[in-house]
């Protein structure tokens, strides 16, 4: 889900992937309550859909196909639609994706080495990719600060959530931290310019974690047994 916030409100685009791995995109307006129609992107794709609002109201839409290779698609207020664009390939699981400062969109995927990758796509270009390292097992999760960094977040394959800053100006990686959180899942929140990351234990408690204090705590037992997703800005 990717929403976009206006003058008049807020809308949510919404990208599914259907039974037979093809990518749909539809509207939604909380104001009303209504959906929109439904519009087909492409099939055939291997993951569900990576999603990002940008504050301009473009959407970018991310997928994986059965070979691997990365394609994004944007929807652009007032123009619609825009063509695919293929990006890269040997790649593995679901790619995430985020908007940053100056309309630049980041990807973060593994690849079949299970090694991170950031990916820049500017307007409807990539523009190339820069190796994150390390051994991972868990699919990375990505969110954008408002201080012009990106954090992504991953676990290793002991279920130990790591996380790793990319300065969008400079275009460097920072180094790696690990969080200490043994986790089922985790996904990012950015508040401001500082990390917070969300997790699932084994026995489906959730608990987030503060960067700036580097301390977890418990939100509470639950019953959550989800896909979690933080706030991407």
């Amino acid at each position: 889900v990717g929403v976009v916030s206006g003058p008049g409100g807020s809308t949510a685009r919404i990208a599914v992937r259907d039974q037979w791995n093809s990518y749909w995109l539809t509207s939604y307006d909380p104001g009303t309550g209504q959906f929109g129609g439904w519009t087909y992107l492409a099939g055939i794709f291997t993951t569900d859909p990576a999603v990002a609002a940008c504050a301009d109201g473009t959407v970018y839409v991310v997928g994986r196909d059965q070979w691997g290779s990365l394609w994004s698609r944007r929807y652009v207020p007032g123009l619609g639609l825009q063509p695919w664009v293929w990006g890269m390939g040997v790649t593995q699981g679901k790619p995430a994706v985020t908007c940053g400062r100056g309309g630049m969109v980041h990807i973060a995927v593994k690849d079949n080495w299970n090694s991170l990758w950031m990916a820049r796509v500017s307007g409807n270009q990539w523009e190339g990719w820069q190796y994150g390292g390390g051994i991972m097992s868990g699919e990375p999760k990505i969110g954008s600060a408002s201080n012009g960094v990106v954090y992504v977040t991953l676990q290793d394959p002991w279920g130990v959530v790591w996380y790793r800053s990319y300065d969008e100006e400079l275009q460097s990686w920072g180094a790696w931290s690990v969080t200490g959180g043994v986790l089922a899942d985790q996904a990012p929140a950015l508040v401001g310019g500082g990390l917070h990351v969300l997790g699932r234990d084994g026995a489906n408690a959730l608990w987030r974690y503060d960067a700036g204090l580097n301390a977890w705590t418990q939100l509470g037992a639950s019953s959550a047994a989800g896909r979690l997703e933080g706030a991407p800005r």
